[in-house]
């Protein structure tokens, strides 16, 4: 009821609020307790969130409630963790947060395999390839690339991401 008071164009400030509360609230090593009420009442202010910081962080936790929604095999939700977690680092954080903006597309890319979007995976996995700078993340882009090629019938392209990854 209390809700319903609250005017539309104040809701998403009203999320915004809560959301911090939680982050503040309470300590740092519960955060993951409550990761799905802290990311539902953030998300839905993101649009005002302007400190970098903050964005950052709120891709962190979007990660966290995304790979929790993968292990419980919930692949539609991760999906949605996933892209929010993704829209809130632009392309400069390719550079300052490489580890997090990596972990966010590359789960991404995975849950669209899994949802069975072969081939919008397969256009973030070729982009993801270029981005990859380290063998383990090199080499996690190319397993992922050949199981795609694999299940769109392309198997002389899985042997040509294989034979790549492997010169």
């Amino acid at each position: 009821a209390a809700y319903s008071l609250i005017p539309t164009h104040l809701l998403s400030q009203a999320h915004l609020k809560i959301g911090r509360l939680l982050v503040c609230e309470m300590p740092a090593e519960q955060h993951e307790e409550v990761i799905f009420d802290i990311v539902n009442q953030l998300n839905r202010g993101a649009q005002l969130i302007t400190e970098q910081e903050e964005r950052e962080q709120l891709a962190r936790f979007n990660l966290i409630a995304g790979q929790r929604s993968h292990a419980s095999t919930a692949y539609d939700l991760a999906l949605k963790y996933f892209i929010t977690g993704a829209q809130l680092l632009d392309d400069p954080c390719w550079l300052r947060r490489h580890e997090l903006k990596f972990k966010l597309e590359l789960n991404l890319a995975e849950c669209e395999f899994l949802t069975g979007q072969l081939l919008v995976a397969d256009q973030r996995l070729q982009a993801l390839s270029e981005r990859a700078l380290t063998i383990v993340e090199q080499g996690s882009v190319a397993c992922m690339r050949m199981n795609v090629n694999l299940l769109l019938d392309r198997s002389d392209q899985a042997v040509a991401v294989c034979l790549s990854f492997l010169r």
